[in-house]
């Protein structure tokens, strides 16, 4: 998967080739960083450097083009529904204690 904005971008398509196990090429900006983070196979360059992403692609089509494992769940643990929900009632809980006090 290649997603290569030259802007900010939040990289929510990023989250979900990830979450298929694609091998993932991207621009360092925005969100992307944050979401490649840790990401096995994950390649990112700066938003103008298009030879190395020419490069990367090229060297990865030549050793067979693998996808990496371990990309799906590491998306379930970060943006699971139920990883929202257990954050949101944390804060909830937070926010109840603060205000009986």
């Amino acid at each position: 998967m290649i997603h290569f904005p030259t802007e900010e971008a939040f990289g929510s398509v990023v989250a979900e080739g990830f979450a298929r196990d694609l091998k993932f090429f991207g621009a360092r900006t925005g969100g992307i960083v944050e979401i490649a983070d840790g990401a096995p196979g994950a390649e990112l360059f700066e938003p103008d450097d298009w030879a190395g992403l020419t490069d990367a692609v090229a060297r990865w089509i030549k050793e067979g083009h693998p996808c990496p494992a371990g990309t799906s769940a590491i998306m379930r643990q970060r943006y699971h529904p139920e990883v929202y929900l257990r954050q949101h009632l944390q804060v909830y809980d937070e926010v109840l204690s603060a205000w009986r006090r």
